[in-house]
């Protein structure tokens, strides 16, 4: 297998044998990211994404009663992870729902604060 390509700071094309070729796209969190985090309350990682709570045993919730992780505000995840993860949380919520609140266990945080809260910031 042959690489071809471009050096665009020599201008020139440049060719190289591999044995193997992987493509990959780098990913980081939106700009964003920590604004949503820090009106949530949601604590983000130092590498800028949402935190869960316990990457083993809740790997979609967070801190904040109510408020789940799923997919890319996690980390960056494949179709398949982030299938399974939504599922996760869309049990999390009926549970919630099914119980009329979040788990008490943590900062309860129900619609009317969320949007009290956002309404707030964005008035500032």
């Amino acid at each position: 297998m042959l690489i071809k390509g471009e050096d665009i700071v020599k201008d020139c094309v440049v060719e190289f044998p591999v044995d193997m070729v992987i493509l990959a796209v780098g990913l980081v969190p939106s700009a964003g990211t920590r604004e949503l985090a820090a009106m949530l309350r949601v604590p983000v990682e130092s590498d800028g994404w949402f935190q869960e709570l316990n990457y083993n045993g809740d790997p979609t919730e967070t801190e904040r009663g109510g408020v789940f992780v799923a997919g890319a505000c996690h980390a960056p995840k494949d179709i398949p992870d982030t299938v399974a993860q939504a599922s996760a949380v869309a049990a999390g919520v009926l549970k919630s729902i099914s119980r009329g609140k979040t788990v008490s266990s943590r900062a309860d945080m129900n619609l009317t604060s969320i949007e009290a809260r956002a309404k707030s910031l964005r008035l500032q």
